[in-house]
């Protein structure tokens, strides 16, 4: 396995969180639709087809089972990937690796949090991805 590769299959877990992180966003905008509905009793006909409260309940019931199901695989790859960091022979490698890797940190973030400086951790980085065996 090549390094791009090695490092797609790391950066699996970001992509779950941002999948996450989007169907949240859509459930916040069904929940303000159903925030403006608001009933009118009137005799007289009404026009359109809009969306009433029950459509927008089942909608909002499918985009939380959506968000369960990509939650629980989210932890999934998390678990996965943290295996296989854990046989990095090195403590700082693991730290560096998943700060980037799970807690998604920027390079400059990583370098202040091991107390090296940015062209080392860019090392380390490469080293790590050598040792990893997925």
């Amino acid at each position: 396995m090549t390094n791009k590769e090695k490092k797609d299959w790391l950066w699996r877990y970001k992509e779950a969180l941002l999948d996450i992180d989007s169907w949240q966003r859509e459930l916040e905008e069904w929940r303000t639709r159903a925030e403006k509905i608001t009933q009118v009793v009137s005799d007289m006909p009404r026009g359109g087809s809009g969306l009433n409260i029950d459509d927008i309940v089942i909608k909002m019931t499918m985009i939380l089972e959506r968000i369960k199901k990509k939650a629980a695989e989210s932890e999934k790859i998390e678990l996965e990937i943290e295996i296989v960091l854990e046989s990095l022979p090195d403590a700082a490698l693991k730290a560096l690796m998943k700060y980037r890797y799970i807690n998604c940190l920027e390079w400059k973030q990583i370098a202040i949090v091991l107390g090296y400086s940015e062209k080392h951790v860019f090392k380390l980085h490469g080293k790590a991805l050598g040792l990893l065996q997925i």
